[in-house]
């Protein structure tokens, strides 16, 4: 399925994951990053008691294509992408609600989704 608008896009990337561990919205990635201009990996450090919520933002939020949780300080590394500056900014105030958030953007991506190496 190739998506139309951002919209149907989101949608798609949205309906093709019910798996938590690690969230990772399935489908071409390639097809979907055309109508986001911006990538951006964000580092959230959870304030307590906001785990259930902020598990239930993940579910609810297209713009999140990958979520892992982290041993360290930080407690999630999140895939984002956005439209633009003002829609990237939404998406942190959003997410700041649920504790500490660091945003980094994506200037290019020199080795994207390489294939795994054989088992040895």
């Amino acid at each position: 399925m190739i998506a139309t608008s951002p919209r149907r896009a989101a949608s798609f990337v949205m309906n093709q994951s019910s798996s938590h561990e690690p969230m990772m919205r399935t489908g071409n990635q390639r097809q979907l990053r055309h109508f986001w201009s911006l990538t951006a990996f964000i580092r959230v450090r959870l304030t307590i008691g906001t785990g259930k919520l902020f598990h239930e933002f993940l579910d609810n939020t297209p713009q999140i294509l990958e979520a892992h949780h982290l041993t360290g300080e930080d407690c999630f590394l999140l895939e984002v992408v956005a439209r633009s500056m003002p829609d990237l900014e939404s998406l942190a105030e959003k997410l700041v609600t649920f504790g500490h958030v660091t945003t980094n953007l994506v200037f290019s991506s020199p080795a994207d989704r390489r294939a795994l190496p054989p088992s040895a």
